[in-house]
């Protein structure tokens, strides 16, 4: 019923649920669509579930309801395997349910998007932030993956939307909520708690602005964080004797990402495989001579890892400055999963969808216009440099950045709010100066940094799926990607290897040592050769030239514990045949 005199309304057609907008849902239901469709071409071919951190989340999970979790003292963050022990319990132990719930989880985060460029910049924004959110291809990548991306993507977006909730409620109490939901992310990956001082102080000094106690909102958030890590804390005390607040991988991981070999996105130390010895503690222990406690393990790792920062400052410096570079560059860096290598199983992901290279550069302009309003973007601006900050301190992935690009989508979406409000008001001289600014950022972030090396991580994820096919017993398809892996780069010496390792399993000795001379001929600090030459010496009684394979790859792979071990065996076989006492372990 329209009353005389009033015009019919044809903006904002509204929706109970979606901030009094249809185009909320438009946008939801676009992202819903995408995800399933490509998730419905993704998932016969997830064969990067297998290794990693997704493989190691997932028995994780699996010993959770056989009643064994595993680890006395948390290693990495408890959030997701018992997230997947709830959908495995209920569903059985496959992934898929967890991977529709983590479609459902990116579709609903374009609606907290939308909610949160709202409350910072207004509804425009928040709906071209949210629409952002449904075509980004690398959160839609991530869906498919048994990690923890999404969630913590789409819990970091509940935070965020609830701090701007909780400074429009003038309620000091609810100030708990962002608290508590700061500390689940933390249970996730704990370097979020750098956000936590910040968060404090922008309560503290927003809050008290206003004329009401500011001090009492921040400890209302310090508390929601308490009552969340309080449990784990106690749970490693009381369960691993170790004092530990989370996890004990600070160490291990601040190490992989500052050494002398570290190239600034994730590569294990040479030799150190985690497979075997998941946090460094069986090597850790044989070069401390004794049984290390997790926090021990952890110091031990730092240690080294300081004594690089105070060795060689300068490559420490360069280090730093180009994981800073790396955060910000336009390519995807992967671990065991690749987004481009993946597109050809997933065709959607070669549509026109929205990537880092046209997002990071917008999100870049759109911080620097925040600047001059930093009441409104404070909590935004700092939890993208905080994590920014804990991110290159360690190394730099993909999935680690998806973390901050929904903060980035809100900025980006501002920038081109801004820069269509200078054209139509015609102020040329600042959309100009701003233009200029955003050109020298897109060239920043799609400048092909001389470290990073896409056809290298294409030959190593491509040397992944033949590693899948191998295990599933496919030796024609594994021989079949292995070679196409050394096509695409032939100077990667550990795919050689893992060809050398299928050809000893094809009864194939004597192509086998070819492979593994070719391997050394392209990277001779490549890990694993020596190693399988000792082992194939080994197994003819050859214990000399076995001996010294094992010692050569030790001097290589100094954290190689299977060397370590087979060296010994081989000592003691030699010690045997000449009748003289066995080595001392």
């Amino acid at each position: 019923m329209v009353v005389r005199g009033q015009r019919r309304s044809r903006k904002n057609p509204t929706i109970a649920g979606f901030g009094g907008n249809w185009w909320v849902l438009v946008i939801a239901i676009l992202a819903l669509a995408l995800r399933v469709v490509y998730l419905l071409q993704a998932r016969e071919h997830l064969y990067f579930n297998g290794f990693s951190d997704s493989l190691y989340y997932h028995e994780w999970a699996q010993r959770i309801i056989q009643g064994k979790p595993g680890l006395q003292v948390f290693y990495m963050g408890p959030l997701y395997p018992y997230l997947l022990a709830f959908f495995y319990r209920i569903f059985g132990p496959r992934p898929e349910a967890v991977l529709w719930f983590q479609v459902l989880l990116g579709s609903a985060s374009c609606i907290l998007i939308y909610h949160l460029g709202r409350m910072v910049f207004g509804r425009k924004v928040g709906l071209l932030a949210a629409l952002m959110g449904a075509l980004y291809a690398v959160e839609i990548f991530y869906e498919s993956a048994l990690l923890m991306a999404v969630t913590l993507y789409t819990l970091n977006l509940l935070l965020l939307t609830s701090i701007f909730w909780a400074l429009q409620r003038k309620r000091w109490f609810l100030w708990i909520i962002p608290g508590l939901l700061l500390g689940f992310s933390a249970l996730g990956r704990a370097n979020v708690l750098s956000f936590l001082p910040f968060l404090m102080l922008g309560v503290y000094l927003l809050v008290r602005a206003r004329g009401e106690r500011g001090g009492r909102s921040s400890l209302a958030v310090f508390l929601g964080v308490f009552l969340v890590l309080a449990p784990v804390a106690v749970h490693n005390v009381a369960v691993g004797h170790d004092l530990v607040l989370i996890t004990s991988n600070f160490g291990l991981n601040f190490f992989v990402g500052n050494n002398p070999d570290a190239p600034g996105y994730y590569e294990p130390p040479k030799g150190l495989d985690l497979s075997r010895d998941l946090y460094g503690a069986k090597i850790a222990g044989v070069y401390m001579g004794r049984r290390l406690k997790p926090s021990e393990v952890s110091r031990f790792w730092f240690q080294k890892a300081l004594a690089f920062v105070r060795a060689q400052p300068g490559a420490f410096l360069r280090l730093m400055v180009n994981k800073f570079l790396f955060f910000w560059n336009g390519y995807e860096i992967p671990q065991a999963e690749h987004l481009n290598f993946f597109k050809k199983f997933a065709p959607v992901l070669s549509w026109p969808l929205l990537g880092f290279s046209v997002l990071g550069p917008l999100g870049l302009l759109g911080m620097a216009l925040g600047l001059g309003s930093w009441r409104k973007t404070y909590f935004l601006l700092t939890f993208v440099l905080s994590l920014m900050g804990t991110t290159i301190l360690f190394f730099v992935l993909s999935r680690l950045r998806l973390q901050v690009c929904s903060v980035l989508m809100v900025f980006a979406a501002y920038a081109l709010v801004w820069l269509w409000g200078r054209l139509r008001a015609r102020q040329i001289r600042q959309l100009a100066v701003a233009v200029l600014a955003l050109v020298s950022l897109t060239l920043l972030v799609n400048w092909p940094h001389p470290g990073l090396n896409p056809a290298r991580d294409l030959a190593q994820s491509q040397s992944f799926l033949a590693l899948h096919l191998q295990q599933k017993g496919d030796l024609e398809g594994a021989s079949r990607e292995y070679e196409g892996a050394v096509s695409t780069y032939p100077r990667l010496g550990n795919i050689y290897v893992d060809l050398a390792t299928l050809r000893l399993e094809q009864g194939q000795a004597h192509e086998a040592l070819n492979l593994y001379k070719k391997a050394l001929q392209v990277d001779p600090q490549v890990s694993g050769v020596h190693l399988n030459l000792g082992r194939f010496y080994a197994q003819q009684g050859l214990w000399n030239q076995a001996i010294a394979e094992f010692r050569a790859e030790i001097k290589a792979s100094p954290y190689d514990l299977k060397a370590l071990e087979d060296l010994y065996r081989a000592l003691q076989e030699r010690e045997k045949l000449r009748g003289g006492q066995p080595p001392e372990k």
